[in-house]
């Protein structure tokens, strides 16, 4: 009785120290993105202005597909074309590659694209895009910027390896270093403020665009999906953006890293029904109804991420107690049986 009595606590205290440990499960599946929603002709413009060298302002991309337009209404068609594609590349490198130089300074930028076509008969086919950025002149020195962003995002790391106390630690390190920018964006003190390297380059200042995208990288070093959104922050009309993270169970959670700065992440792994109450996906209020060409994943969990570890004061002191019990009468038995 006492080695049975003796072996079930050990197995009870090894079974707490289990729960103590957060699980990770592996999650079958392609990795979601707004790049896998792009046609063929966006996947290249994409791929070419991701690839940029630093110096690079105008690239020609030749379309892998060609696309013709014949009649009255072919100039309308091909410019209604181009306008479709250079709001669905601009979004997806905004919202998806952070190191990408182009994005940088979205306020102070300018993007534009050039067809190039050709004509036989009334037929016109469009068969290279000419994309070109001008930059602010605050990005100078890109290449010691960019230098600058790697290293702060190496410089980020963690002990934990379980996904959520990987995120947690993203959000909570963000949140200490990061003062939202209060000053008009527009204004040259504040260039950085929509990118990556405002929130994770001194003097850390960034609105939400730069958290959003500091979440981003720091996730992509870990190898979480991860995904940036924008829309209204409800009640307000006001621009926002904020995050989508896939967790360990397959599915899919929002996360305003923004907002959790002051608000004791109460906006931290939340499921739709929560989290869209109050994000409004795709429409910017403030610039007329601008709808997302994107979709986000379809395993979007509907109630909060539940999978919290275990803390001491909801479990431990229940443990300890049975394996104390558990202790004494064992001793108990031991000392009558002698």
């Amino acid at each position: 009785m006492k080695n049975n009595l003796g072996i079930l606590a050990v197995v009870l205290a090894a079974s707490f120290l289990f729960l103590l440990v957060p699980q990770q499960v592996d999650a079958a599946g392609e990795p979601f993105s707004y790049y896998s929603q792009l046609d063929e002709n966006e996947k290249a413009i994409f791929d070419a202005i991701c690839g940029a060298e630093l110096e690079e302002r105008e690239i020609l991309v030749d379309l892998p597909i060609k696309v013709s337009a014949s009649g009255k209404e072919r100039y309308n068609y091909l410019n209604k074309l181009k306008e479709d594609m250079f709001f669905n590349v601009r979004e997806s490198v905004r919202l998806s590659d952070p190191m990408a130089y182009w994005t940088w300074g979205e306020s102070l930028n300018t993007w534009t694209f050039t067809a190039t076509t050709t004509v036989v008969g009334d037929t016109e086919t469009m068969t290279a895009m000419h994309v070109s950025v001008t930059l602010n002149s605050a990005y100078e020195e890109l290449e010691q910027k960019r230098i600058a962003l790697v290293k702060a995002v190496n410089d980020f790391s963690t002990k934990r390896t379980d996904t959520r106390g990987i995120v947690e630690d993203i959000n909570n390190y963000l949140v200490n270093l990061v003062t939202y920018e209060t000053e008009e964006i527009s204004s040259i003190k504040t260039p950085f403020a929509h990118d990556a390297y405002g929130a994770l380059v001194a003097p850390n200042r960034a609105v939400c665009d730069g958290y959003s995208k500091a979440f981003l990288l720091l996730c992509n070093k870990y190898n979480i999906e991860c995904l940036i959104d924008q829309g209204s922050a409800l009640p307000s009309t006001i621009g926002h953006a904020w995050n989508y993270v896939k967790m360990d169970n397959g599915k899919w959670y929002g996360i305003d890293v923004t907002w959790n700065d002051g608000h004791n992440n109460e906006y931290f792994l939340l499921g739709s029904e929560t989290f869209f109450s109050n994000h409004m996906r795709g429409i910017v209020l403030e610039y007329g109804i601008n709808f997302s060409p994107f979709n986000i994943p379809a395993a979007f969990s509907k109630d909060k991420y539940d999978a919290d570890p275990p803390t001491y004061e909801e479990y431990a002191w229940i443990f300890a107690a049975l394996i104390v019990a558990l202790l004494i009468v064992a001793l108990y038995k031991s000392s009558k049986e002698k």
